[in-house]
């Protein structure tokens, strides 16, 4: 029986979307696999996403970037965490050690904590990395501003130049860091349900134009909902408390799979990042966004969303101010070309793993 640490950060939903899809794979291939999963990602993610075969540890693997909210960082907070972190590292190796040697390990993978590879490379164990960005490339501009913390980029750096293997997605950054790297298609979550089982469990039906909210409650405070309740042709669902509307549905966050909302949905409203944006392209379902600080990704992905013509960018201003209505209005009537890039990375990936495993 082959045994795996999953080490996943807790930045945002997608790299745990993401790492479950892998795993889901995985133990289609190889049902006697055991996986741990370490992070400090929603726990509600992985009972939703995934019904058997892992071991979830909630613990904090790095640190990701501090936010307010999910438009802007602060970066100076960012390095000073991570720099603590780093040095709680000494403390912190010891535990990783011993959970290895309990769980009998034998392969460790990261998407995409520095820890992952330094607990690999002090157990003597092979070790992989799946993702489109590396947190040297996010936080170089970050250090360019406070150069007293250059030092946190080479550290990083020499963690991830470790790995035996790179898994690269698309979309991706720069990810010199890293020796190895390989190709693989993007990852995401496909809807299971159909639009029309979803639309009547909500109550809409099929001629009013669906809207899913995918902010954070932090993001969402910042938007005026007002504009949007005199919207009465469209429904909009959030997944936080909202003023009552005729035309607001709320929900938890673990009431649906996320995937069969968005392939329900006529438009997604989010910020863009890695997750949402390759779910978007693997459910055909159209986002309406708004500019994001500080975050290297985000050209990356609003290039990929203008480019395909399959997002539409408001300014924050106005995004924040809840005029949507116009931004909405062009995608809905955008002859969408969706562009021809294969949405299977998940199963490429747990092959490229199945190899590493029978090496060992």
């Amino acid at each position: 029986m082959k045994r795996i640490l999953f080490y996943i950060s807790g930045h945002g939903y997608g790299h745990a979307t993401r790492s479950i899809e892998v795993a889901k794979a995985l133990l289609e291939r190889q049902p006697d696999l055991e996986i741990v999963f370490e992070t400090d990602a929603a726990p509600w993610l992985f009972p939703l996403n995934l019904q058997r075969g892992y071991q979830l540890i909630s613990r904090q693997t790095d640190i990701g970037v501090v936010q307010r909210d999910s438009y802007s960082a602060d970066k100076l907070a960012t390095l000073q965490a991570f720099a603590e972190f780093y040095r709680s590292l000494n403390q912190r190796l010891p535990e990783e050690l011993e959970l290895v040697r309990k769980n009998r390990i034998q392969l460790i993978i990261g998407d995409i904590p520095p820890l992952a590879f330094w607990v690999a490379e002090e157990a003597g164990l092979p070790s992989l990395a799946i993702t489109n960005f590396s947190w040297d490339w996010i936080y170089s501009p970050y250090a360019g501003e406070f150069p007293e913390y250059r030092w946190i980029i080479d550290v990083i750096r020499q963690a991830y130049g470790s790995c035996d293997l790179l898994l690269e997605l698309p979309f991706a950054g720069d990810l010199s860091a890293f020796p190895r790297r390989k190709p693989i298609p993007v990852i995401a979550r496909h809807a299971r349900r159909s639009p029309e089982e979803i639309r009547s469990v909500l109550g809409i039906a099929p001629h009013i134009p669906f809207v899913l909210v995918a902010l954070r409650q932090a993001d969402l405070e910042r938007v005026n909902l007002s504009p949007l309740k005199a919207l009465r042709e469209f429904r909009f669902l959030f997944f936080a408390p909202v003023p009552q509307s005729d035309n607001f549905i709320s929900v938890a966050p673990d009431a649906f799979v996320f995937p069969d909302l968005l392939r329900a949905a006529d438009v997604v409203v989010s910020k863009p990042g890695y997750g949402i944006v390759s779910e978007c392209l693997a459910n055909r379902t159209p986002m309406l966004f708004a500019p994001r600080k500080d975050f290297a990704e985000y050209g990356v992905l609003e290039r990929h969303l203008l480019e395909t013509r399959t997002g539409y960018r408001l300014e924050s201003e106005k995004f924040f101010a809840g005029e949507w209505h116009n931004g909405l209005q062009a995608l809905l009537t955008a002859k969408i070309s969706w562009p021809n890039i294969a949405t299977n990375g998940a199963e490429v990936a747990a092959g490229e793993i199945q190899k590493m495993l029978q090496k060992i």
